[in-house]
């Protein structure tokens, strides 16, 4: 189907581990199919990446030519945030800030999914660490602890 888009969010989970040692080959096969389409494609697909960090990404992937343009879009300052989400913004308190390298957690294959958001005495915790190690997971753990709560 064409003309359109394809968006590939957060690029590098899925390419900056390209020694194939960790995967069995599959990102090296990946990374191959997705550069021969880029290469080769003639239908009119306009294609957007995202990434968090484009420092681990392959450098066959980042060469001159692969995408047209590359930007970088930081978080907005206190200003334009007020702009965009108005005076309540300055009544918002900024609780902590966590680094997490590489995003998500590692989960081999004998990982147990959707282990208990409830952890006992009123504690209740979510995330993709409780559920898949991906944003789905992430939201589905937090329906579940949301669900958990509610119930009582």
């Amino acid at each position: 189907i064409s003309p359109c888009v394809l968006w590939i969010d957060e690029i590098e989970k899925a390419f900056s581990s390209t020694d194939g040692a960790s995967d069995g080959g599959t990102s090296m096969r990946m990374l191959g199919t997705i550069l021969t389409w880029m290469q080769e494609r003639t239908a009119p697909v306009f294609l957007l990446a995202t990434a968090n960090d484009v420092s681990g990404l392959p450098p066959e992937l980042m060469r001159k030519g692969r995408f047209d343009e590359i930007f970088f879009v930081d978080l907005p300052s206190p200003e334009q945030r007020r702009d965009i989400w108005g005076v309540q913004v300055d009544r918002w308190i900024h609780l902590r800030t966590d680094a997490i390298p590489h995003g998500q957690p590692s989960q081999p294959p004998s990982f147990p999914p959707k282990q208990r958001t409830a952890l006992g005495d009123g504690l209740h915790v979510c995330g993709d660490h409780r559920d898949t190690s991906s944003i789905q997971g992430a939201l589905y753990s937090g329906r579940r602890c949301a669900e958990t709560i509610l119930a009582g």
